[in-house]
């Protein structure tokens, strides 16, 4: 039974997905494309708008999809309201419901905007890859190609024209048990074209969790059912942020913070299972 729970509570978040993501989400995206070409609204207008509607739906469907898999939300959101600016928001990647993740947190921020710094493969998925092009993401190989950091140069002069805020995974790929070491690259570009964006540092985590946690695909988010979700967020000042070794003193400090949450989690488990 309960597996029929979980696999009915999947195929019903996935549906919802698809459904917002095809018939309500693109159409409003294509309408905004649809008015530039009239010339009826400019490239800048229609960017921002195209990204306020994925940021508003996806905060919604975070919401919706979170308790569909009855996935309990520990969160702590720190500066909430305090900066109205945008961000560069670092983040570390656990799987695909990152992305509705930190379009959840940097809605909490009052920020109706989001650029980002994807894998190239991403560019060629139906109807989402369509989407990220409209919203100005910079499509990246992740091989040591040269072009790589000039996409996301090019993606950080894009959301400083816009007033937007723009997201990294310096990690470059999902690690859903353990943080991975961070990468320079990205955003050492970001940080010498936006040098007056503070950042909005992101710590996410799951729990119980194994190697072969599920939720790195689209596809496999079955296993996220019944899972504690943790989030931590903090505004990180530009001067902190420019010191040297700052990326790595961060993932030093999230790895911390992940292991500190989970040693909470298991003494509350263990003395609630715990005989009185």
């Amino acid at each position: 039974m309960d597996k029929l729970i979980r696999i009915g509570s999947f195929i019903s978040s996935l549906g919802l997905f698809c459904f917002v993501a095809a018939f309500i989400a693109f159409p409003a995206m294509a309408w905004q494309k649809l008015r530039q070409a009239l010339g009826l609204r400019d490239a800048r207008q229609t960017r921002r708008t195209i990204t306020a509607l994925q940021v508003n739906w996806s905060a919604w469907l975070f919401q919706r999809i979170r308790k569909l898999l009855r996935i309990e939300l520990e969160h702590e959101l720190y500066g909430l309201r305090k900066h109205d600016g945008p961000f560069i928001l670092v983040s570390n990647h656990t799987g695909m419901f990152d992305v509705l993740t930190v379009l959840w947190i940097i809605a909490e921020y009052g920020r109706p905007d989001l650029r980002w710094v994807v894998k190239k493969d991403m560019a060629r998925a139906p109807v989402i890859g369509q989407m990220a092009k409209w919203s100005g993401t910079a499509f990246v190989r992740r091989n040591g190609d040269p072009s790589d950091k000039d996409a996301v140069t090019a993606c950080a002069d894009l959301a400083e024209e816009d007033d937007s805020s723009i997201l990294i995974f310096p990690e470059g790929t999902r690690h859903p048990y353990h943080l991975g070491p961070p990468k320079h690259g990205g955003f050492k570009r970001m940080r010498e074209a936006l040098p007056d964006y503070p950042i909005l540092a992101v710590t996410i985590a799951w729990h119980p969790v194994s190697k072969d946690a599920g939720g790195r695909t689209l596809f496999d988010g079955a296993d996220l059912f019944g899972k504690r979700l943790f989030l931590a967020a903090r505004i990180v000042p530009t001067y902190e942020a420019g010191a040297e070794g700052w990326l790595e003193a961060e993932w030093k400090r999230k790895n911390r913070e992940i292991d500190a949450w989970r040693k909470r989690v298991f003494f509350k488990e263990l003395m609630r299972h715990t005989p009185d």
